[in-house]
């Protein structure tokens, strides 16, 4: 069987309308279309290879193994080694993409156009002149064929005409005919001027084939010839990373965990003797038991504060009833943490707000003839005390039973019963009736340190060393209503919060005593606190 005939572009591309052209120049367009894409493919992958050789490099600088030792150590040095020659080789891999192939295909797709256009242009030409010419020769056999047909109707006899119509008619014969003879030889003329157009553009076109056929040719041989050498660069890099690789493996069949472990305790063992940890002492006791009641450990430590602390329960730091600013209230001559009270001591618990504000009503928090201080919601020296007794105590747990709201007045001074789960008057913590170690009589008195001590039995049998920690909540708490602060309020104790102005705070609980606990953030960190309500304002 013979075998097929070898088509070409020369013997393909002819047809009326002169369609040849047209999809031979798409095809062109369309090869160089493909040529720029594998051309952006090796600019793409060499940038690759050449960001992934620098990462690599980077990296290998950075991967430090001198904290390592032993056998682990050398295949860790061996992993660097590995990544340092793997970078090297991504490095080269993309000089040889740019300067083998990138660059090649740039300069071979700018000679095929160059080439393209020449062609495309000569062709053009030649089918523009040939084109015109067709118009011209259909119009001048248009003209031609015109006046044949005026000769031949001027040639019909027609009898009856007298002689002067007959001379006229045999003058317009001859004209007729002269014009015919003239666009006879103009439409011959451009006849052979369209043929010889023809054969010009029939020649070019022939040989534009044949070019094009040529560079449709070279184009895909040189296309394949491109992937080929990009194929065989990134095998080549591909094999160099898998020889890195398997000298890293045979790097760690050399490495014995048990011979490194033996080397670190050789060279770097402290001593198999453990050392005793630190035993609890008291405060107050300097030995591990805890003092039993508030009094005892009020005895026990009363000498042992230094002259820099306050000399009076009054120096310690109050709001004052008249002002909505802290102040601090001076006592020189008082005894060492003791307690002057008095009926025209300002109630400090909560604060007083700017004058602005709406004053509490006659039950408000800081009542004068109100019990609690404030650890228990009471006013005056009885509130510094509060304040302090948290800093010495850390608090009181309340739970514990309630006992009856009475007050027993002594030559030393008026004293509220201890009642931690009480009602109304409670402080802080107490949120009961009377809450307060301490009293807020209507008149002057005095009750030193370790005139507590009398009533040490009220507290007998009961863990008095509680803790109010403000991040001892849950998330899920019920919010009663949002209140914004008015004005800036300074926390006095640890378990306050600290409000500024225009502040939104959730509210967990009001009591009684006008302090009321709510969340706010602290140090990027949520918490629990209590704040003064006159204050705050709620939001609607």
């Amino acid at each position: 069987m013979a075998a097929a005939a070898r088509l070409r572009f020369e013997d393909s591309f002819w047809g009326a309308n002169d369609r040849g052209l047209d999809v031979l120049m798409s095809r062109l367009r369309a090869g160089k279309h493909i040529t720029e894409e594998v051309q952006v493919l090796f600019k793409e992958r060499a940038a690759i290879e050449e960001e992934y050789g620098k990462r690599l490099t980077k990296l290998a600088k950075t991967f430090n193994t001198r904290e390592e030792g032993g056998t682990l150590r050398e295949s860790l040095d061996s992993v660097r080694t590995e990544l340092e020659n793997s970078a090297r080789a991504h490095l080269d891999v993309a000089n040889e993409i740019r300067t083998q192939l990138e660059k090649p295909a740039a300069e071979f797709l700018a000679a095929q156009s160059a080439v393209r256009k020449n062609h495309s242009s000569v062709v053009e030409r030649h089918l523009k002149a040939k084109a015109q010419l067709t118009q011209a020769v259909i119009k001048s056999k248009d003209r031609y064929e015109r006046s044949c047909n005026e000769v031949e109707q001027l040639m019909a006899n027609k009898p009856g005409l007298p002689a002067k119509d007959m001379e006229k008619m045999k003058i317009r014969l001859e004209k007729a005919q002269n014009q015919s003879r003239q666009l006879d030889l103009d439409y011959m003329t451009n006849v052979e001027k369209l043929q010889d157009a023809h054969r010009r553009w029939e020649e070019d076109f022939r040989t534009a084939l044949q070019e094009c056929q040529k560079l449709e040719e070279e184009r895909i041989d040189q296309t394949r010839s491109y992937l080929w050498t990009f194929a065989n660069m990134v095998s080549g890099v591909c094999v160099a990373d898998d020889e890195a690789c398997e000298r890293v493996r045979a790097s760690l069949e050399k490495c014995n965990v048990d011979s490194d472990i033996q080397s670190f305790i050789e060279t770097s063992a402290t001593g198999s003797e453990i050392p005793a940890p630190l035993r609890y002492v008291n405060f107050y006791t300097q030995t591990s038991e805890r003092p039993l009641h508030v009094g005892s450990a009020i005895n026990v430590t009363s000498n042992r504060f230094s002259s820099d602390r306050p000399q009076s329960i009054t120096e310690l730091p109050a709001f004052n009833s008249n002002t909505s600013n802290p102040a601090i209230a001076k006592s020189s001559s008082s005894p060492a943490f003791g307690l002057t009270s008095s009926s025209s001591s300002s109630p400090s618990s909560p604060p007083t707000a700017p004058k602005d504000v709406v004053a509490p009503n006659a039950t408000s928090p800081g009542s004068p003839g109100q019990t609690g201080g404030s650890l228990g919601g009471g006013g005056g020296a009885a509130a510094s005390f509060g304040r302090q007794g948290f800093n010495l105590f850390k608090g009181i747990r309340r739970g514990s039973a309630a006992t009856n709201n009475t007050t027993s007045t002594s030559a030393t001074g008026a004293r509220d019963s201890f009642t931690p789960g009480g009602g109304a008057g409670g402080g802080k913590f107490g949120r009961g009736p009377a809450a307060s170690y301490l009293s807020d009589a209507p008149t002057t008195s005095v009750m030193s340190v370790t005139d507590t001590a009398a009533s040490a039995s009220e507290f007998e049998g009961t863990d008095l060393y509680f803790e109010y920690d403000p991040y001892d909540f849950k998330e899920d708490a019920p919010i009663l209503f949002q209140v914004r602060a008015l004005y800036d309020y300074k926390a006095q104790a640890p378990e306050e919060l600290s409000l500024a102005r225009g502040q939104v705070v959730p509210v967990l609980a009001t009591h009684d005593d006008g302090w009321w606990e709510g969340l706010a953030t602290e140090d990027k960190r949520k918490r629990k606190g209590l704040f003064p309500s006159n204050f705050v304002e709620q939001v609607k």
